[in-house]
Protein backbone atom coordinates (compact mmCIF):
# COMPACT_ATOMS: atom_id res chain seq x y z
CA UNK A 1 0.00 0.00 0.00
CA UNK A 2 2.85 2.64 0.70
CA UNK A 3 4.83 1.58 -2.78
CA UNK A 4 1.17 2.07 -4.08
CA UNK A 5 0.42 5.88 -2.85
CA UNK A 6 4.92 6.40 -3.26
CA UNK A 7 4.28 5.36 -6.92
CA UNK A 8 0.96 7.88 -7.43
CA UNK A 9 3.46 10.90 -5.96
CA UNK A 10 5.73 10.01 -8.21
CA UNK A 11 3.07 10.14 -10.65
CA UNK A 12 1.82 13.56 -10.05
CA UNK A 13 4.75 15.25 -8.53
CA UNK A 14 5.39 18.90 -9.53
CA UNK A 15 9.42 18.75 -11.16
CA UNK A 16 10.70 21.79 -12.70
CA UNK A 17 9.66 20.21 -16.08
CA UNK A 18 6.18 20.39 -14.71
CA UNK A 19 5.75 23.97 -13.79
CA UNK A 20 7.64 25.05 -16.75
CA UNK A 21 4.59 23.55 -18.49
CA UNK A 22 2.08 25.05 -16.32
CA UNK A 23 3.26 28.26 -16.69
CA UNK A 24 3.40 28.52 -20.62
CA UNK A 25 0.12 27.23 -20.67
CA UNK A 26 -1.37 29.85 -18.15
CA UNK A 27 0.23 32.55 -20.32
CA UNK A 28 -0.76 31.32 -23.35
CA UNK A 29 -3.83 30.91 -21.96
CA UNK A 30 -4.21 34.40 -20.64
CA UNK A 31 -2.55 35.90 -24.24
CA UNK A 32 -5.38 34.29 -25.89
CA UNK A 33 -8.13 35.87 -23.58
CA UNK A 34 -6.88 38.67 -23.45
CA UNK A 35 -6.64 39.02 -27.22
CA UNK A 36 -10.02 37.99 -28.16
CA UNK A 37 -11.03 40.61 -25.44
CA UNK A 38 -9.95 43.16 -27.29
CA UNK A 39 -10.83 41.67 -30.79
CA UNK A 40 -14.76 41.69 -29.96
CA UNK A 41 -14.32 44.61 -27.87
CA UNK A 42 -13.33 46.53 -31.43
CA UNK A 43 -15.41 44.88 -33.00
CA UNK A 44 -18.46 46.22 -30.88
CA UNK A 45 -17.98 49.46 -32.30
CA UNK A 46 -21.55 51.13 -32.58
CA UNK A 47 -23.26 53.25 -34.92
CA UNK A 48 -24.90 56.71 -33.87
CA UNK A 49 -27.16 58.77 -35.38
CA UNK A 50 -26.83 62.49 -36.68
CA UNK A 51 -28.25 63.89 -33.69
CA UNK A 52 -26.48 61.84 -31.21
CA UNK A 53 -23.18 62.79 -33.13
CA UNK A 54 -23.86 66.67 -33.36
CA UNK A 55 -24.79 66.19 -29.19
CA UNK A 56 -21.57 64.13 -28.14
CA UNK A 57 -19.35 66.98 -30.33
CA UNK A 58 -21.11 69.82 -28.52
CA UNK A 59 -20.28 68.03 -25.63
CA UNK A 60 -16.77 68.00 -26.13
CA UNK A 61 -16.13 64.38 -27.49
CA UNK A 62 -14.36 63.96 -31.24
CA UNK A 63 -12.76 60.71 -31.30
CA UNK A 64 -13.28 58.61 -34.77
CA UNK A 65 -16.97 57.75 -34.41
CA UNK A 66 -19.77 55.42 -37.01
CA UNK A 67 -22.54 57.93 -37.93
CA UNK A 68 -25.76 56.72 -39.82
CA UNK A 69 -27.83 59.10 -41.80
CA UNK A 70 -29.42 59.69 -45.14
CA UNK A 71 -27.68 61.79 -47.93
CA UNK A 72 -29.27 64.71 -48.57
CA UNK A 73 -28.98 64.44 -52.53
CA UNK A 74 -29.19 68.15 -53.45
CA UNK A 75 -26.02 68.96 -50.90
CA UNK A 76 -23.57 66.45 -52.86
CA UNK A 77 -20.32 68.70 -54.76
CA UNK A 78 -18.23 65.97 -56.81
CA UNK A 79 -14.62 67.91 -57.21
CA UNK A 80 -12.68 65.14 -59.33
CA UNK A 81 -9.71 67.61 -59.28
CA UNK A 82 -9.17 66.86 -55.61
CA UNK A 83 -10.69 63.35 -55.27
CA UNK A 84 -13.14 64.97 -52.69
CA UNK A 85 -16.61 64.74 -52.01
CA UNK A 86 -18.52 67.31 -50.23
CA UNK A 87 -22.67 66.33 -49.10
CA UNK A 88 -24.96 66.30 -45.72
CA UNK A 89 -26.34 63.63 -44.18
CA UNK A 90 -29.53 64.11 -41.83
CA UNK A 91 -31.60 61.48 -39.36
CA UNK A 92 -34.49 63.97 -40.04
CA UNK A 93 -33.45 65.96 -37.05
CA UNK A 94 -29.98 67.44 -36.97
CA UNK A 95 -28.04 67.51 -40.70
CA UNK A 96 -24.18 67.53 -40.67
CA UNK A 97 -21.95 68.32 -43.42
CA UNK A 98 -19.60 65.76 -44.32
CA UNK A 99 -16.38 65.43 -46.66
CA UNK A 100 -14.84 62.74 -47.81
CA UNK A 101 -11.24 62.91 -49.51
CA UNK A 102 -11.03 59.35 -50.46
CA UNK A 103 -12.21 59.37 -54.18
CA UNK A 104 -15.30 60.52 -55.82
CA UNK A 105 -17.86 58.20 -55.61
CA UNK A 106 -21.73 57.72 -57.45
CA UNK A 107 -23.05 55.81 -54.69
CA UNK A 108 -25.15 58.41 -53.99
CA UNK A 109 -27.84 58.93 -57.16
CA UNK A 110 -30.39 57.07 -55.11
CA UNK A 111 -32.74 60.20 -53.40
CA UNK A 112 -31.83 59.95 -49.37
CA UNK A 113 -29.48 57.15 -49.46
CA UNK A 114 -28.78 55.59 -46.67
CA UNK A 115 -25.34 55.46 -45.36
CA UNK A 116 -23.07 55.14 -42.61
CA UNK A 117 -19.87 57.21 -42.25
CA UNK A 118 -16.86 56.88 -40.08
CA UNK A 119 -14.70 59.93 -39.15
CA UNK A 120 -14.78 62.94 -37.06
CA UNK A 121 -15.02 66.45 -37.05
CA UNK A 122 -12.48 68.59 -37.98
CA UNK A 123 -11.70 72.23 -36.70
CA UNK A 124 -14.56 73.87 -39.15
CA UNK A 125 -17.52 71.76 -37.21
CA UNK A 126 -17.44 69.67 -41.04
CA UNK A 127 -17.35 65.69 -40.13
CA UNK A 128 -14.41 64.49 -42.01
CA UNK A 129 -15.24 60.91 -42.94
CA UNK A 130 -12.24 58.48 -43.42
CA UNK A 131 -14.74 55.58 -45.13
CA UNK A 132 -18.02 55.62 -46.57
CA UNK A 133 -20.59 52.80 -46.89
CA UNK A 134 -24.08 53.02 -48.58
CA UNK A 135 -26.81 51.05 -48.36
CA UNK A 136 -27.88 49.36 -51.27
CA UNK A 137 -31.27 46.90 -52.13
CA UNK A 138 -31.12 45.94 -48.00
CA UNK A 139 -26.92 46.35 -47.75
CA UNK A 140 -24.37 47.90 -46.91
CA UNK A 141 -21.75 48.39 -49.79
CA UNK A 142 -18.34 50.04 -49.49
Amino acid sequence: MQKQAESIKKRFAWTSRTRKLVIVGTVIALAIGFLTFQTFQSASEFVVSVSDLKTAYASGNNKETRVIGKVMVSSINRNTVNKTMAFSITDGVVTIPVIYRGGVTTQFYQADADVVIEGKFDSSNTFVASNVISRHASTFKE
